[in-house]
C-alpha cells in the first residue's frame, strides 16, 4: 500500500506534461530496485515509498521502516556512493494523518536501521520536490 501511496503522491505532486515522467517500478529480476521513477525535463530521480510504523524505547518515539528486505539497504548505500539520486517518501500511519514526507537517501539508510529515526531526524533528512530536482523546472510542481 505504501508504494501506491507514495506513487500517487508522486502523480499529484508532478504536472501531466510531455516533459515529465512518473513510472511505478515492478522488478523481479533487480532485487532492492526503488520503487518509482522520475524525470522532470531531462533530470531523473529514483524514490523508494515505505511505510513508517512506530517504535517507542524509553518514551521516545522512533520511527521505522516497514517490510525492507535485505536486498535494499545495500542498493541504497551504492545509490549513495554512485551519486545516483534517490529519495524516501515516508508514509505516515493513516490514523496520524500527516502527509507524505520526501527525505534523502540518508534518511532511507537511518530508518531501516536500529532504532530508527526521532521526529527530528526526520525533518534532518527531509527534502522538497524542488530540492529534488535542483530547483529547476518547478512550474512542473504542483503546490501540495
Amino acid at each position: 500500500m505504501a508504494e501506491y501511496s507514495g506513487y500517487n503522491f508522486l502523480k499529484r505532486a508532478l504536472r501531466q506534461h510531455p516533459g515529465v515522467m512518473v513510472q511505478r517500478v515492478e522488478n523481479g529480476v533487480g532485487p532492492g530496485t526503488p520503487d518509482v521513477y522520475t524525470c522532470v525535463q531531462g533530470i531523473s530521480a529514483w524514490f523508494e515509498t515505505k511505510e513508517l510504523t512506530p517504535l517507542t524505547i524509553d518514551g521516545v518515539v522512533y520511527w521505522r521502516l516497514k517490510k525492507v528486505t535485505a536486498a535494499q539497504p545495500p542498493w541504497w548505500a551504492r545509490a549513495r556512493a554512485c551519486g545516483v539520486p534517490l529519495f524516501g517518501i515516508f508514509n505516515f500511519p493513516s490514523r496520524i494523518g500527516h502527509q507524505p514526507i520526501i527525505v534523502r537517501v540518508e534518511g532511507l539508510i537511518a530508518a531501516s536501521s536500529k532504532p530508527g529515526l526521532t521526529v527530528v531526524d526526520t525533518l534532518k533528512y527531509r527534502v522538497t520536490l524542488e530540492e529534488v530536482y535542483r530547483g529547476r523546472h518547478t512550474q512542473y510542481l504542483r503546490a501540495m
